[in-house]
């Protein structure tokens, strides 16, 4: 309950509640590596990297990693031999004259780069969650409690509601009496339900409510296409026609089910509809509450 609202602080002063962290390593940039410090705390740090001077004298390194920039450059002069005037960014062998060997290396270079380059350096741990369960003597009902991991319900008072079907007119109000906060749990009789379900729970002193019993019936006729389900729902009666029945040609030919072959009407027995009503539900339902 603690989670992203009050804290880590919170967490821990509520026994026997518990702390969970995560390390920070993940987060590509500052900004998202700080962020991961919220409501449980942490100390996640950034370290900028690793330091670009270690591309100094290096343009291409430095040129193509990024965070680095060079900062400084140098002449090629400095390169006496064709080949290590070559091996360097932005350097040239200017050749020989006539006059003699008078080559040079000509041209400048990238001799410093600053700045630093990414390492995946997140470092730390958060708080990631706060587990456990808060005190138990603080819940004041049982539906509360026993809902709460860890905690037990000792204190319930269970109320049998009488059989609706012996008082098909009655209503009937309920009301916990109990000074010491116990539940004072309603129960109806078998196959019946309160508020259309197993059980109602009045859970605070002069929580009351006002209750009538209802029998609600549905209509059979919704399986007058449903041979099989009419016969298995209770209440419900199928209705057979035998096209012998038929006398004349005129009522034989008009059922879609018969045909007449000159002296009789043929076509046998069908099911042709499901009558009666049957019980969707035996409910208590509530008429208001105090």
């Amino acid at each position: 309950m603690f989670n992203n609202e009050f804290g880590m602080g919170s967490c821990l002063a509520n026994s026997p509640c518990s702390a969970s962290s995560s390390s920070c390593v993940g987060p590509g940039d500052e900004a998202t590596c700080l962020a991961q410090d919220d409501y449980y705390g942490g100390d996640c740090a950034w370290n900028p990297g690793s330091d670009c001077s270690a591309f100094n004298s290096n343009e291409a390194g430095c040129s193509g990693q990024t965070g680095c920039y060079i900062s400084s450059y140098s002449s090629c002069s400095s390169q006496y031999d064709e080949g290590s005037c070559n091996g360097v960014g932005g350097c040239y062998w200017d050749g020989m004259t006539c006059t003699g060997d008078n080559s040079t290396c000509a041209g400048t270079y990238g001799s410093g780069c600053s700045g630093s380059f990414y390492t995946g350096a997140c470092t730390g741990t958060y708080g990631s969650g706060c587990s456990g369960t808060s005190s138990c003597s603080g819940i004041n009902d049982s539906t509360s409690c026993t809902a709460e991991t860890g905690c037990t319900s000792t204190y319930v008072i269970n109320g049998n509601l009488p059989d609706g079907e012996l008082y098909p007119d009655r209503t009937l109000w309920a009301v916990n009496d109990s000074s010491t906060n116990a539940d004072a749990v309603l129960l109806p009789a078998s196959g019946q339900t309160i508020n259309m379900t197993t059980s109602l729970t009045l859970s605070t002193y002069k929580d009351g409510v006002h209750l009538a019993y209802y029998k609600d019936l549905g209509d059979c006729s919704i399986y007058n296409s449903n041979e099989s389900a009419c016969g298995s729902t209770s209440g419900c009666t199928q209705g057979y026609i035998d096209c012998a029945g038929y006398t004349d040609s005129t009522a034989c030919t008009a059922d879609t089910h018969c045909s007449w072959n000159g002296a009789s009407c043929d076509g046998g027995v069908y099911f042709s509809n499901c009558s009666g009503s049957y019980v969707i539900a035996k409910n208590w339902y509530i008429f208001g509450r105090t």
